[in-house]
């Protein structure tokens, strides 16, 4: 059985006890709705679309406590490419990753950073290439992503994804670098 961290399983069980019986709760509560007879049929069509829009969210969140459950001591590099490849990008992305073990304590972090930049570049700037890199330098794990995009990476009102990464890599001392010349060059390092 892979070491799972503490924080891990807590947030899965926070998950699964907390949002997850929520949507439970919501999806019921719909379910009555649609079953009353005096409902107009396009009440019932939204309250339909509602009920499989909860469906779908709760799929994520089961998702989620799934993977924050069963985080296997599959390599960071791989863990990383799968995750990359369940964003179903068009953008064609290359991936060179070294196999590193880094402390256990980042390679969490390290999979949602190297997903969240991969995704400001195929939604926010319109990339048509992607380069993800993972590497060790100096006993510290170094994590690029380069795209040829028009400025994705870049901090915006009502935008979390780059305040989420630099929360990430605070939480852990290690830097965060953007530059933007020619596309976009994200570089952590922790």
């Amino acid at each position: 059985m892979a070491i799972q961290s503490s924080d891990s399983i807590r947030l899965a069980r926070d998950l699964h006890d907390g949002i997850a019986q929520d949507l439970v709760g919501l999806g019921y509560h719909l379910d009555l709705a649609l079953a009353r007879e005096d409902l107009r049929s396009t009440a019932r069509r939204e309250i339909r679309e509602a009920r499989f829009r909860v469906d779908e969210i709760m799929s994520a969140v089961r998702a989620q406590i799934f993977q924050l459950r069963t985080n296997s001591q599959k390599p960071l590099n791989r863990r990383i490419e799968a995750e990359i490849a369940t964003l179903n990008s068009k953008v064609p992305i290359c991936i060179t990753c070294e196999d590193i073990r880094p402390i256990f304590e980042i390679e969490d972090d390290l999979v949602h950073i190297a997903v969240e930049l991969v995704r400001n570049a195929t939604v926010h700037a319109r990339a048509t290439q992607i380069e993800v890199d993972l590497y060790s330098l100096n006993n510290r794990t170094c994590l690029e992503v380069r795209d040829d995009g028009v400025g994705g990476a870049q901090m915006k009102e009502g935008r979390f994804g780059l305040v989420g990464i630099s929360e990430r890599v605070a939480a852990h001392g290690g830097t965060l670098h953007i530059l933007h010349q020619h596309g976009t060059r994200a570089t952590v390092v922790m």
